[in-house]
């Protein structure tokens, strides 16, 4: 029975999409099953008869559940949905029901693929995503009640759309496909008919009757695909499971439609439609009207890729590639190189390449039907191992972790001497000469290394964009254009090619690294976080990873998780790593764990003597337990080797002027120095003024900071820095008004 519930709700998928489309040829071409299949479809398309297109048609039926039925939304697979309202309630406002009608006549999995439905719409709350207030049963009739959208679908802005609003409009929609799967659910039925436009222009998603959980896949017992053919993904239309880059695909063939005005595919014969669907045969998006920019036209590659692999990871990152489209900003989106498309192609049409080998070949056969394989997994295995070296040699470069990164490169050239990129990189980290033996990429990248040495930067950059053009795919060629940009204060470009190599390069060590490491330096920390957890995946053992994640995790605020990551990096890293060990002290000492914070940087101020940073921290923690008397020498270092230094200046002003010790008081020592600092800074540290002023009041020494305080306010403009100032000469004013 579990075939012929396939087969009606199939034929009734394609019903929606073929008005025209015959019963009984439909069942003649399942000649197992096609006395059963026909009685059954001709059972349901009675009782979808018995559903009025309009309220109030005689013989239909008006009320369901409490709701009356006022006219039909639509119909397609088994539901129909109709606009209602409760009964004798006109006024308030109307709702979409949604009727499955004929659970009871093809059994079960009707009925299951209809509570699916309702469950996931319990759960995903996103207000582009249409909200359910209610489901029941009546009369062995399962119903949904929705909200009622006001708008038009979307299928009816097709071709009126500018390709700026179309991208705008889809951006809009990934973001609430992303909340889906974050929801842990797919979609799989992407299309225009399943979203509508709101008043404001909202897109919100309908219909989540052929959703599944990530794990599901796309095929039916009968061997029938689910979903629409025309915005199926190519591994969907091999029957292979489903994705989150499969809902991508089909935002992407959505996307293309609204810029194109008609459908990427558009074939009416079924099996010639599921051929071009499977090899992503559709007119490329750059021979679409010449007002699409390049850029779109990236995107929409990027998204509608026939490899799944080479399509943005997430609704998410298209949404946020179409966002800067939008707002003018480079994408991230890049062009397949030459020999990725070529590798396409091949994999798209594989037996027609197969049979002209066959032709050439056939005679070698048998003796290559299983050599021929086996040494090109080799091969293929041996590539893979050395460009994972190769990609370890770039980090470990760019970390400045040179024994490392020789290390690699020399377990590279037992696999592969020859290779150029390898041989171009150690003679980098040697400061060797330039060497023979490279092909042009490397050339090109070592150009542009000796002209960044020289300070020659435009024709660096220059030099880096031919290389990273020549092989978009090359981690080296990213890495190093980012950290052009990077070094230049172009952060947004740094980060547009990272995003974009870690989409070409999924796999690359180096490139979610350094993508980490920005974002880290960017304040970005969540995405921070996933991007060192990416690479960890990649790399268990380098604790610079770890300690990359630790920074992370600490700025959000996870303290433990925090602590375990840098314990974690020191542990990879086998020796006191004077940074990590400043981290861990760092967090111990906001868990209010002092005593282990401190142990750690004696030690590192016993090591560093000179250092700044081990100093002060050292004695900020002691000065927070009122370890004074410790902490003020520590201080004192600290500005005898950095005069300037704003904290530790407020620091000690503020244990002079209020140490309970005899000794160690000194209120005027402590006001010299705050007068001093002001001097230099001119009022522009907020909290130095601030310290000032909690200074005067808790020491009574008002005089000489006021008179400064206004001296520094003549001088300004009316900008930040005077209102701040000016706030601290009301309040010492009226301090002294207190006083007197």
């Amino acid at each position: 029975m579990n075939q012929v519930e396939d087969l009606v709700a199939r034929f009734l998928e394609l019903r929606e999409e073929q008005p025209e489309l015959d019963h009984s040829e439909f069942a003649s071409s399942y000649p197992d099953c096609a006395p059963h299949l026909k009685a059954a479809i001709e059972h349901v398309l009675e009782t979808l008869g018995w559903f009025p297109a309009a309220h109030g048609e005689e013989g239909g039926r008006r009320t369901i559940g409490g709701y009356e039925l006022l006219r039909e939304i639509g119909r397609g697979g088994m539901g129909v949905v109709f606009e209602a309202c409760r009964e004798g309630s006109e006024n308030v406002p109307h709702v979409a029901l949604k009727i499955l009608p004929l659970a009871g006549l093809i059994g079960e999995r009707a009925l299951r693929r209809f509570e699916r439905e309702v469950r996931i719409l319990e759960r995903l709350d996103h207000k582009q995503i249409v909200a359910m207030r209610e489901f029941g049963t009546e009369q062995d009739s399962p119903y949904l009640v929705m909200d009622l959208i006001d708008g038009q679908p979307l299928s009816e802005l097709v071709g009126k759309l500018s390709p700026l609003e179309a991208a705008q409009l889809i951006a809009s929609l990934a973001r609430a496909v992303h909340a889906a799967h974050e929801g842990g659910v797919l979609h799989r039925d992407i299309k225009p008919q399943n979203v509508i436009v709101d008043r404001s222009g909202v897109p919100v998603l309908l219909d989540f009757g052929l959703t599944a959980a990530c794990d599901e896949v796309s095929i039916t017992s009968s061997g029938d695909l689910l979903g629409t053919p025309p915005y199926m993904s190519p591994e969907q239309a091999r029957g292979e499971q489903a994705t989150v880059r499969s809902d991508v695909n089909a935002l992407g063939l959505v996307l293309y439609e609204l810029v194109a005005g008609h459908p990427a595919f558009d074939l009416e014969d079924r099996s010639q439609l599921m051929k071009a669907v499977e090899r992503a045969d559709f007119i490329h998006p750059s021979h679409l009207r010449p007002s699409v920019s390049p850029d779109l036209v990236k995107i929409l590659c990027c998204a509608t890729a026939w490899n799944a692999g080479r399509r943005y990871g997430s609704a998410a990152a298209l949404a946020e590639d179409l966002e800067r489209f939008v707002e003018g900003q480079p994408v991230f989106a890049r062009r397949l190189s030459p020999l990725q498309g070529l590798a396409d192609h091949v994999a798209r049409r594989p037996v027609g390449f197969a049979m002209a080998a066959l032709a050439v070949a056939l005679g070698l056969s048998l003796f290559f039907g299983v050599l021929v394989p086996a040494l090109e997994d080799q091969r293929e295995a041996r590539v893979r191992e050395v460009e994972s070296a190769f990609d370890r040699a770039v980090a470990y470069w760019i970390q400045g972790r040179a024994e490392r990164c020789t290390e690699t490169l020399e377990q590279l050239f037992e696999l592969d001497p020859e290779h150029p990129g390898a041989q171009a990189l150690h003679a980098v980290n040697r400061g060797a000469p330039r060497p023979a033996k490279t092909d042009d990429q490397a050339q090109t990248i070592l150009e542009g290394l000796e002209l960044e040495r020289a300070g020659q930067l435009a024709a660096a950059r220059e030099q880096l964009m031919a290389a990273l053009e020549r092989e978009p795919a090359s981690p080296w060629a990213v890495v190093l254009l980012a950290r052009h940009e990077r070094r230049a204060g172009n952060l947004d470009a740094a980060q547009a090619e990272l995003v974009a190599g870690s989409q070409l390069v999924p796999n690359s060590l180096a490139i979610a690294h350094q993508l980490a490491a920005l974002l880290n330096h960017r304040e970005e920390y969540p995405r921070a976080e996933r991007e060192y957890r990416r690479a960890i995946a990649l790399l268990a053992d380098d604790p610079y990873l770890w300690h990359g994640l630790s920074l992370a995790l600490f700025r959000q605020g996870r303290d433990e998780e925090a602590l375990d990551a840098s314990r974690r990096a020191m542990e990879f890293s086998g020796r006191l790593d004077p940074a990590m060990a400043n981290t861990v002290a760092a967090i111990l000492d906001k868990m209010d764990r002092f005593d282990e914070a401190q142990e750690i940087l004696r030690r590192l101020v016993h090591e560093h003597p000179d250092n700044v940073m081990y100093c002060y921290n050292l004695a900020y923690s002691l000065d927070s337990e009122m370890l004074i008397a410790e902490a003020k020498p520590l201080y004192e270092r600290v500005l005898k080797l950095q005069p300037g230094h704003m904290e530790a200046t407020a620091c000690l002003a503020w244990l002079l002027g209020t140490a309970a010790d005899p000794e160690l008081l000194d209120v005027s020592g402590g006001e010299q120095l705050l007068l001093d600092a002001l001097q230099r800074d001119r009022g522009r540290s907020e909290r130095l003024v601030l310290v000032a002023q909690a200074f005067a009041k808790e020491t009574g020494r008002i005089e000489r900071l006021s008179q400064l305080f206004e001296l520094l306010v003549e001088e300004c403009e009316v900008d930040e820095r005077f209102l701040r100032l000016t706030r601290a000469v009301r309040s010492l004013e009226q301090l002294a008004d207190e006083q007197d």
